[in-house]
């Protein structure tokens, strides 16, 4: 989103906060931690120090802020299945080529939140204009089902002030004429890549990678109306090439990457 506003100096700060027994685990060894420093703790943190924990963590009091640099970090206490899945979430990071600081006493401040947190910022600026992350036990919370999502929030007055002072002219986009599906879960990385690639060069394109199935990412652009679509599986990204599909008369070529973004805007002339 702030790519396709063309906001460029911005980092993300990340981290893990595991599933519910990785955090109650590494609650006990923060109590442990502070314990030995209540005497110091401002009023507050000695408050949440008894009702909860992690948002010791988050305490702004200068003198607090040096206690916390010796505190115990969340991810030494990650499960396997947690861990693994943070790697996998950097990895994706790491492909789309996005700017980001692991921040080992990020927890986000609602109970709901598991595995990965974020917040983002600008260069500039201190202040966090969004945050949000990952709840797999929000819907379970609320009497439904053990439900997996993601979500997050930006901070609209922050944002308007930074798309000013960088004098952006925000334009209405018209329906996206690219769509771009992934095969296989291998080839997912690589299509962030070529996805985010595309928006540098200002390219309108849309994804749905929520869905697993090649099927059902193509039934999708059939209801946006694409004119094309670019497919990309595991042998594509071994030759760093794509598939590019005409949604009309349904033919198919492959297409170096070196050469897609000029294609593409030919095609779109």
């Amino acid at each position: 989103f702030l790519k396709k506003i063309k906001l460029k100096d911005f980092i993300f700060k990340l981290n893990s906060i595991g599933c519910l027994n990785d955090r109650n685990k590494y609650k006990q060894a923060l109590k442990r931690y502070y314990r030995k420093h209540l005497r110091n703790i401002c009023e507050d943190c000695k408050r949440r120090y008894t009702t909860n924990p992690l948002r010791l963590l988050d305490c702004k009091n200068e003198k607090d802020q040096e206690i916390k640099k010796g505190a115990p970090v969340l991810v030494n206490y990650l499960c396997k299945h947690c861990e693994e899945h943070f790697k996998k979430v950097l990895e994706y990071v790491e492909e789309l080529q996005i700017s980001y600081e692991l921040d080992s006493y990020l927890v986000r401040g609602f109970d709901y939140y598991s595995k990965t947190v974020f917040e983002i910022f600008f260069v500039e600026s201190p202040v966090a204009i969004g945050g949000g992350g990952r709840y797999d036990y929000l819907i379970k919370f609320l009497g439904g089902k053990l439900t997996s999502g993601v979500g997050g929030a930006i901070g609209i007055e922050r944002l308007m002030e930074i798309v000013k002072l960088h004098q952006i002219n925000l334009k209405i986009k018209k329906k996206p004429e690219i769509f771009i599906a992934y095969a296989s879960e291998k080839s997912k990385p690589y299509t962030l890549f070529v996805y985010d690639l595309l928006l540098r060069h200002n390219i309108n394109v849309a994804e749905n990678f929520a869905k697993n199935s090649l099927t059902a990412q193509l039934e999708y652009a059939d209801k946006l109306g694409v004119k094309y679509c670019i497919i990309i599986g595991h042998q594509e990204m071994g030759s760093r090439s794509v598939i590019l599909k005409n949604m009309l008369d349904k033919t198919q070529e492959t297409i170096p990457l070196d050469v897609l973004i000029e294609e593409l805007k030919r095609r779109l002339k």
